[in-house]
């Protein structure tokens, strides 16, 4: 017999219903760093934050820090600071050093200016001490970054793509995006010789009413014959309740797409209505003609955005291929191809 758990809740009858095995590390891999964001990152952080302070010999000038605490008129963290008088004090003051480096006090308050906790607020030992903590946590992790390049052939490795990776994009935006001109005249001059690319196939803006009784589908048609009012009708008895609310309107669609939309398309003027037509799923339709759109180029005002996209892509692929014709003709470089299938070939 299973007796009842008591819990701070109150007592609990448990099932077992089933069993499932633990999910691999893999298919559980976002849910355990989401859960190890929450709770352990910030701990782990701070511990690995002490050991670099151990490791670069951190040390915060305490007297400095002292002094601060017993100001009672220092000045705030914003651009004011500069000409105040604690700056004059001991803005050239060290306020904390580590292998070789030496942080005076106005490049913290510089530093804390981009942070928004700070900004505008007194500066007293609270602060400062926050403050010295941020920006050593930065600087010690850049500094064991670039010492790690010396030590980790992997991570150098990583850090080297990471570098020529920024290059090229600097060069590519120096030598190619910033010389992207999308001059309206231009554009325009494209739309025009690439009609072809912006057009349009027929197309209809049309209503319809769904009735699925023949003899009332007939009776309904006779009565918008003799002058009665689609909309009124379309809102109240269409069949089709999603239609109520737009008084039958389907809107602009290809004159193809449908059995409806190639009647409407085949009526003579706005506002004709059709013969009730079978419903392939049961009942009649009625459809109206609201407009016709033949087919032909969009106008460029319609289109301008998606042009004016298709020529920068244009454009930016001209700049590369000449910029890439240019390194080539300054290093003119040797394209050995079969050497480099034969450093793939895997027989080799």
């Amino acid at each position: 017999m299973i007796k009842a758990v008591e819990s701070d809740f109150g007592y609990h009858i448990i099932k077992l219903t089933g069993e499932e095995n633990y999910p691999s590390f893999q298919e559980d891999r976002e849910n355990l760093l989401k859960l190890y964001k929450q709770i352990r990152y910030n701990i782990d952080l701070t511990n690995f934050i002490d050991l670099l302070k151990e490791e670069f010999g951190f040390e915060i000038n305490t007297g400095l820090v002292d002094f601060i605490g017993t100001i009672s008129d220092s000045a705030n963290i914003d651009s004011s600071y500069f000409s105040s008088r604690l700056q004059n004090t001991i803005g050239d003051s060290l306020i904390c050093k580590f292998k070789n480096n030496e942080i005076k006090f106005d490049s913290l308050v510089s530093f804390s200016l981009n942070e928004r906790e700070y900004l505008k607020k007194p500066i007293n030992k609270d602060l400062i001490l926050s403050a010295v903590n941020k920006l050593s946590e930065k600087a010690l992790l850049a500094l064991k970054v670039s010492l790690l390049e010396n030590d980790d052939s992997d991570f150098a490795n990583l850090m080297k793509d990471y570098k020529n990776g920024l290059y090229i994009f600097k060069i590519q935006e120096e030598e190619i995006w910033d010389n992207i001109h999308l001059d309206s005249a231009k554009v325009y001059e494209y739309y025009q010789q690439n009609l072809k690319n912006y057009y349009l196939p027929d197309r209809v803006d049309y209503s319809e009413i769904l009735i699925n009784d023949s003899t009332k589908a007939a009776a309904i048609y006779k009565v918008l014959l003799s002058g009665g009012n689609f909309e009124e009708i379309a809102e109240n008895d269409n069949d089709r309740a999603a239609l109520r609310p737009k008084k039958g309107r389907i809107g602009i669609v290809k004159a193809d797409f449908n059995l409806f939309s190639k009647k409407a398309f085949e009526l003579s003027k706005v506002g004709e209505i059709s013969e009730p037509i079978p419903f392939p799923g049961g009942g009649w339709v009625i459809v109206k003609l609201n407009e016709k759109y033949p087919a032909g180029p969009k106008p460029f005002s319609e289109c301008k955005a998606e042009v004016m996209n298709t020529f920068q892509e244009l454009e930016s692929k001209r700049l590369e291929e000449a910029y890439i014709a240019k390194l080539n003709d300054l290093y003119k470089p040797e394209k050995k191809y079969n050497e480099l299938i034969n450093a793939f070939n895997s027989e080799k």
